[in-house]
């Protein structure tokens, strides 16, 4: 399955959950009632809403140069969190070693969601890589913080002071980094520089490179033929011939991709 159509499943899945949960709250305001099947339904939507989210930010870690590891992590994980959370749904959150582990699987899948999104905003600016790693310092700390409150059920006044500046400086970093990132933009300046199109070069976070015999594109790119004989899927292309081909499209001949 391409990158797109998983895209367009999830997020066709993603509108009939929260259609359902409309649906739901709707049936509730207006039958006047909202009882405990409402409720366990409701927060296992939204349940699976989060821990898909999370699997999905997973699946475009591994596409990304240097941040495959990471995605595969997620997505062993992601199911896993989001099962047990489930559970606990259905348990009532009645069995306290239950509840506690749901409680922080919720905390680790939202700390996931901001860490895996920050790093797909990064993708390869090697620049941002400190505020990432800054950034999931932060959530690191703020979900061994949160962690030691579910299992103890104890903390002090300085335990929740540092829980509250630490999740207080991970919002800060996350939303700085594009700011950040605007920022560590430089011009080129100086004379043209030499660049090898065979292993692929950035501008600007655009990738260009050149395809010489069959590749699949990882992302929706646009590819320019140079040479007779080139083909995207089933769209024959003369010399000079462009298109704007989707993510899995099969490349063939000596082309130029922008994008991929």
């Amino acid at each position: 399955m391409s990158r797109a159509e998983r895209n367009r499943l999830f997020w066709i899945g993603a509108a009939t959950l929260l259609v359902v949960a409309a649906l739901i709250a709707i049936a509730a305001v207006v039958g006047g009632r909202f009882d405990e099947i409402d409720a366990k339904i409701l927060g296992g939507l939204g349940t699976v809403l989060l821990a898909g989210s999370v699997l999905m930010l997973g699946a475009t870690l591994q596409e990304m140069d240097g941040a495959h590891a990471l995605g595969l992590a997620v997505v062993v994980v992601a199911p896993i969190f989001g099962v047990v959370c489930i559970a606990a749904i259905v348990d009532e959150f009645d069995s306290d070693r239950l509840a506690n582990l749901a409680g922080l699987s919720y905390t680790l899948l939202g700390g996931l969601l901001i860490a895996g999104s920050a790093r797909v905003r990064i993708r390869d600016r090697e620049r941002l890589m400190p505020y990432f790693w800054l950034l999931s310092l932060f959530l690191a700390v703020s979900a061994g913080l949160i962690a030691n409150g579910i299992f103890t059920e104890d903390g002090d006044a300085v335990h929740w002071r540092l829980l509250g500046t630490t999740l207080i400086l991970s919002v800060l970093v996350y939303l700085l980094l594009p700011v950040v990132g605007r920022m560590s933009e430089t011009p080129v300046t100086g004379a043209p520089r030499r660049v090898d199109l065979a292993s692929g070069t950035r501008v600007r976070g655009v990738g260009v490179r050149l395809a010489e015999g069959t590749a699949t594109l990882a992302r929706e790119s646009v590819v320019l033929s140079l040479a007779a004989g080139s083909a995207a899927g089933s769209t024959g292309l003369e010399p000079g011939d462009a298109v704007v081909a989707p993510a899995g499209t099969t490349v063939t001949g000596t082309v130029l991709v922008v994008g991929d």
